[in-house]
């Protein structure tokens, strides 16, 4: 596993020290076991909460890694299996590509640079969506490009597992982004009410108060 090229290069050289091998070595042995029941058979959501980003995006990183050789071991290939989104740092300009925008309004127009930039988000979230395994890392709330909920609803349609990492509790990911993308990353509402017919069936780690 500390080996993988693949999975160093994706989430950044500056995070690629998050490994399992030192999550095992570091970590409260209740948070790695129950780390280790998703990562050895990954499904739905596992929510990684801590008030310190940096804490809870490590701990995603290093799940990722044995979550990732699972997969591995199932498709038999990595390419394309692992996407990173840091929708916290998700910043785009109002006109992502203005030579595309004026050829397009050449033959188009009332084609404008709202088009471009809406055609650029999504290609980013279509990358998140698709990949066999996601890590997102979210802002404190909302989801002002509608990113995330593009990724959230995908990949519950499809069945495909995602890690997340963030500073809001599990208790509160409803109210801080919203009914739809809190029923499409499995959680009810704040008072524990399902939202509509579903259950809430996400796993959720609170590094800050582990169980026991």
């Amino acid at each position: 596993m500390e080996s993988d090229t693949r999975w160093h290069s994706e989430v950044r050289p500056e995070w690629s020290g998050h490994t399992w091998r030192s999550l095992e070595a570091s970590a409260p042995p209740v948070l790695v076991a129950e780390a280790r029941i998703w990562a050895d058979a990954p499904v739905g959501v596992l929510y990684v909460y801590s008030g310190s980003i940096s804490k809870a995006y490590g701990f995603a990183v290093a799940v990722s890694q044995r979550a990732e050789e699972t997969l591995c071991r199932e498709h038999g290939s990595r390419d394309g299996l692992l996407a990173v989104g840091l929708l916290d740092e998700l910043s785009m300009p109002d006109d992502p590509d203005p030579d595309h925008t004026e050829r397009a309004r050449q033959e188009h127009p009332l084609y404008s640079a709202a088009d471009t930039r809406t055609g650029y988000l999504y290609r980013y979230g279509e990358r998140l969506a698709e990949a066999g395994l996601a890590l997102l890392r979210l802002p404190p709330s909302g989801d002002p490009d509608g990113v995330l909920d593009q990724v959230a609803d995908r990949r519950r349609g499809w069945h495909r597992p995602t890690l997340v990492a963030s500073v809001v509790p599990p208790a509160k990911v409803t109210p801080a982004y919203g009914g739809r993308i809190g029923w499409r990353l499995g959680f009810a509402e704040a008072d524990g009410t399902p939202i509509g017919q579903s259950t809430a069936d996400a796993a959720a780690l609170d590094l800050d108060m582990p169980p026991g």
